[in-house]
């Protein structure tokens, strides 16, 4: 038996009665989708000795893209998309309050005329230092 034709039995035989059993309004489509020489229908007796089996995909239309992109707006399925918003924030704001806090907080430099007189033999070495600068 090909693997498309045992995809397509088990699909008929065993998914489907289970899906109209317990969800009998759910509108689906189903596929054998993948890789795979029994999806192409180019199995033979070598390539049914590996990951060969019945297998298939099921899409339901109810749960596509609609459910990835908002979640519902109660308990903890809220709560796990607003934490890591509210903790973003709180960390920028934290952030930016050090930053402005650091800035705020530094002494400013002693004017060199403040710090008094230099030592008589570091005066005599910055002049001689100077002085083969202007040579």
């Amino acid at each position: 038996m090909q693997g498309l034709e045992l995809s397509r039995r088990f699909y008929f035989e065993a998914v489907r009665p289970i899906l109209e059993r317990h969800f009998p309004n759910v509108e689906h489509a189903a596929a054998l989708i993948g890789y795979g020489s029994e999806v192409l229908g180019h199995d033979d007796e070598r390539s049914q000795d590996h990951e060969w089996g019945p297998r298939v995909q099921v899409f339901v239309r109810d749960f596509g893209p609609a459910i990835l992109a908002q979640p519902p707006k109660r308990g903890f399925d809220l709560l796990a998309w607003l934490l890591p918003i509210g903790g973003l924030l709180i960390g920028a704001v934290a952030v930016g309050f050090a930053a402005w806090r650091w800035t705020r907080s530094r002494e400013p430099e002693p004017a060199l005329a403040a710090a008094g007189p230099l030592d008589p033999a570091l005066e005599r070495r910055l002049d001689d230092e100077l002085r083969r600068f202007d040579e």
